[in-house]
């Protein structure tokens, strides 16, 4: 996995932009030029706007893409292998 960007619409408790951050009127996105990880893990509370996934273009709240999810707890992503 390879996490390539990151937004926030707000600043505080950790969640302030990051270097070369760019104001679109509404939050701060940014590039990430990091090594991929082998697990993401996203806390979620219930007390603050969700994650939103995208791929390519298609960004959604993270219950879009999964169905069915409590509104806390966290959720891991890590690669898919094939044998």
């Amino acid at each position: 996995l390879k996490l390539d960007g990151a937004r926030v619409e707000g600043s505080g408790a950790g969640m302030e932009p990051g270097p070369g951050a760019v104001f679109d009127g509404t939050g701060w996105s940014w590039h990430i030029d990091g090594a991929p990880v082998p697990r993401l893990a996203l806390a979620r509370s219930g007390a603050v706007a969700d994650w939103r996934l995208c791929e390519d273009a298609d960004c959604r709240p993270l219950p879009d893409w999964l169905a069915g999810l409590p509104q806390t707890g966290t959720v891991s992503f890590s690669a898919c292998t094939s044998r």
